[in-house]
């Protein structure tokens, strides 16, 4: 259970870029990476309290389940190639680690399952877990597109509120979002604009990020 926190909180490269590589690798990705991780501890932590529902949460990790395997298989050439270099692509083995654990108290669930159709109810648990995700990953996309255009306008009122929202929303976002709109725009205030509010949420200079993403 404890094995997916630790590969978020020690994760240098698949999330969260900066630390050994410059760009994550799917930090595009990362709010329905985590918010899939949450949906499968949070059902397993519920199959343990409580007998009811069963089929249900061992859908939610079924789906968990798959979706570790998925998650693994695509870092897993930068895994190997972390391992021959510096042991830390041992990391991004834990996708698949986490899905044998998923997916065996999900079998484990759904077994213990007394339910007159457990299969539909397994079937409407993966497909609650694939919503969520989808739903969370749309949202915060559309939160910061939207939020990139505020900042980059001339609307002092739009910039700040822009930049709190971004702030509040910065563990589920890819901040190097920042870098592509800054790049993208040939307005000297608009970019000065990305800038500032860059630094404001990450404490980071926007053009020596810039920099690093480009070596």
């Amino acid at each position: 259970m404890i094995m997916p926190p630790i590969m978020l909180l020690a994760d240098p490269v698949v999330f969260r870029g900066g630390t050994i590589v410059g760009r994550a690798l799917l930090g595009q990705y990362r709010t329905s990476c985590y918010v899939g991780i949450a949906l499968a501890i949070l059902a397993m932590v519920m199959v343990l309290k409580t007998s009811r529902a069963r089929a249900f949460f061992a859908g939610i990790m079924a789906a968990a389940s798959i979706f570790g395997v998925i998650l693994g298989l695509a870092i897993l050439p930068f895994s190997l190639i972390g391992m021959i270099l510096m042991g830390l692509g041992l990391l991004g083995l834990s996708p698949f680690l986490a899905a044998v654990v998923f997916a065996w108290w999900s079998r484990r669930a759904f077994r213990e399952s007394n339910a007159r159709h457990r299969w539909l109810h397994s079937a409407a648990g993966a497909v609650v877990f694939l919503g969520v995700c989808l739903g969370t990953q749309a949202a915060t996309a559309h939160v910061l597109r939207s939020s990139l255009e505020d900042i980059a306008s001339s609307r002092l009122r739009k910039q700040r509120a822009a930049t709190e929202r971004l702030a509040r929303w910065q563990l589920l976002v890819d901040m190097d979002a920042f870098i592509l709109a800054w790049q993208q725009h040939s307005d000297p205030e608009a970019k000065r604009r990305l800038a500032e509010a860059y630094k404001t949420i990450t404490g980071e200079d926007l053009e020596e990020r810039a920099s690093r993403l480009v070596d």
